[in-house]
């Protein structure tokens, strides 16, 4: 950690912020495979296979393999004091000035906690989270680019209202996915909102795609 040049030598140019997943990989990622990442937990595929799997959505992870990554800390244990790897031989880490454990907020991957619309950000937002540390999954991100690579699990009533949806993964484990332009009438002359699934979807639930 850099540190300044006077006396106590303060560390500058450190990370200000929280972090979820931290992976010491022995290759370079590509954006596809950050992608695949992001919004889950990863794992070896079977013990033994070399294989690096998704936890939330079952596929693999093209082009790493599980002895690739060197430390992998899920960030998930439940007392202070050293931070230890879930899988690799990264080293230990200490955690300083944290005496509590925090709330995990990663959306890891995204999921809905109550009935409502897709964009909605306020306290009646569907989505855990959605209206304090969330933004909504499939919005713009911080070059104002839609994020088209979100994994979402839905289980409750939600409607798309204005928005195309492009997403990396989707669960609909229960409720109804309501994909419809809903300033208009609920029926055959809706304009209708798309709905693209690059990679997995699971459908235990419904989707309901509203008129054209």
């Amino acid at each position: 950690m850099d540190q300044d040049n006077n006396a106590p030598n303060k560390p500058v140019n450190y990370f200000n912020g929280s972090i979820d997943e931290f992976k010491i990989w022995n290759v370079a990622l590509t954006e596809e495979q950050i992608h695949q990442m992001m919004n889950q937990e990863i794992k070896e595929q079977s013990t033994g296979n070399n294989v690096v799997y998704g936890e939330v959505i079952p596929m693999i992870i093209n082009g790493l393999t599980w002895s690739n990554l060197k430390g992998y800390y899920r960030m998930n244990q439940t007392s202070c004091g050293y931070l230890k790897p879930n899988f690799g031989v990264g080293v230990d880490g200490k955690l300083k000035n944290t005496t509590i454990s925090e709330e995990q907020t990663a959306p890891l991957p995204y999921y809905s906690v109550r009935d409502g619309d897709w964009n909605n950000t306020t306290a009646s937002t569907p989505w855990a989270y959605g209206d304090t540390v969330w933004n909504y999954p499939n919005s713009a991100g911080i070059n104002g680019q839609f994020v088209n690579w979100n994994i979402v699990r839905t289980l409750h009533n939600i409607n798309s209202t204005s928005q195309d949806l492009i997403l990396l993964g989707l669960k609909v484990e229960s409720g109804k996915l309501t994909m419809a332009n809903s300033s208009q009438s609920m029926d055959s002359n809706n304009n209708g909102q798309g709905l693209w699934i690059t990679h997995y979807l699971q459908l235990n639930g419904f989707i309901d795609l509203v008129g054209k």
